[in-house]
Order: structure tokens, then C-alpha cells, then sequence
């Protein structure tokens, strides 16, 4: 029911022959090689699909058709404490597509590159199915100790989650009505010296780095 408003607005945005990247998290990212399938197929040009904590999509049928008409990278980021990726599981029919760009610890130690169903990637974390499950669902667990919810966590504000971006949403509206307030006394007491203005920069600058490392 969405792709065809989709490619509706790609088409009056005249990016049919432009360069397409496609991206999403978890659900999204299956839908992402749904959508760069489906894309393809209608002749979008693409460029790259990044996918990240994305569960498998389909059968290696479907596999093998979206390597057909997709010609262009998938890269799938995956974490050795996410356990979506595994599900459903390979025993039930489902395979990746793309190459997996696994995560085994921190970031800064560098990801492995897998091809396929690889047991040297987020495959070797199957005994561990169950308790990163528990980790993510259980309401007695934080949810900081899920890792479907960590990716990009030095890039971003908060967990990987819909209430994170609406708490984003919230803290951008209250800087805004923060900023609007002081060029308001800014101008209330224009002339009385420096000192004011001095605190309110240096509060600023605590506030940003306390939302904005």
C-alpha cells in the first residue's frame, strides 16, 4: 500500500536517474530490501542499501533474485549482542542477502566482512539466541544492555528506538523555545554588561554537552 506513493514522490523528485541510497533499522532494513528490490525492478537507479539489526527477509529463493536484480552493494551491520538478525532462522528456510559487516565488540576495534550465511560472523552468537532475546524483551532488564538498540550509539542521542527520536524531537522544540527566551531577556537588558551574557554562553555550551557529546 506505501510503495506506490514512494516511488510517486521519488518520480516527482526526478530521482529515478539519480543516485538512491536506502537504509533502515530492524524492520526497516527488511524493508529496505524490499523496497531496493522493488526499486530496481522499476528501473530507480541505485546506489548503495545499508541495513542495520535487519532480520532476514526470505527464502534462497528471494535471495537469489534479489542478487538478479539487484546489482549494487547491500551492506548489513550487525552486533554480537543483537539477536534479530538470526530470526528468523536459517533452519526455518530464511537466508540474509548482502554482506555482513558484523560488529563481534566495540566499535573501534573494526567489523569482520561476511558473505552469506557465515559462521564466523553474528551466526557464531546462536548459543546466545535466547538470553540477547531476553535482554531486548524482558521489562525487568535495561534496555541499554540490548544491542539491537546500540548501533551508531557514539553518533546519536539515546537507544536506536522510536521513543528516542521522539525524546530528540521534544529536547529540539524546548532548545528552540530555550533559545527564543533568552534573545528575548538579550534584549530586555541590553546594556547592562557582559556578565549575564557570559553565564548564559557558558550554560549553553553545558547543556550541548551534556545532549550532544
Amino acid at each position: 500500500q506505501t510503495a506506490g506513493p514512494i516511488k510517486g514522490a521519488l518520480e516527482s523528485l526526478q530521482c529515478r536517474w539519480r543516485s538512491i541510497d536506502i537504509t533502515g533499522h530492524s524492520l526497516g532494513g527488511a524493508m529496505s530490501v524490499l523496497a531496493a528490490f522493488d526499486l530496481a525492478r522499476a528501473g530507480f537507479h541505485l546506489r548503495n542499501i545499508y541495513t542495520f539489526g535487519s532480520p532476514r527477509v526470505g527464502d534462497g529463493t528471494f535471495a537469489a533474485a534479489v542478487r538478479d536484480v539487484v546489482h549494487v552493494p547491500i551492506y548489513r551491520v550487525t552486533r554480537a549482542d543483537d539477536p534479530f538478525p538470526l530470526m528468523p532462522l536459517v533452519d526455518m528456510g530464511f537466508v540474509h542477502v548482502g554482506t555482513e559487516v558484523y560488529y563481534a565488540s566495540y566499535a573501534r576495534y573494526g567489523p569482520r566482512f561476511c558473505h552469506g550465511e557465515d559462521n564466523s560472523c553474528s551466526l557464531s552468537n546462536l548459543a546466545r539466541l535466547a538470553s540477547n532475546v531476553y535482554n531486548c524483551v524482558s521489562p525487568t532488564r535495561s534496555m541499554w544492555r540490548c544491542g539491537h538498540l546500540m548501533y551508531m550509539h557514539n553518533l546519536k542521542h539515546g537507544l536506536m528506538s522510536s521513543r528516542s527520536c521522539g525524546e530528540r524531537y521534544l529536547m529540539e522544540e524546548q532548545e528552540e523555545e530555550d533559545n527564543t527566551k533568552r534573545e528575548q531577556d538579550s534584549d530586555n537588558t541590553e546594556g547592562n554588561g557582559n556578565s549575564n551574557g557570559e553565564e548564559e554562553a557558558k550554560n549553553d555550551g553545558f547543556r550541548h554537552s551534556l545532549f550532544f557529546p
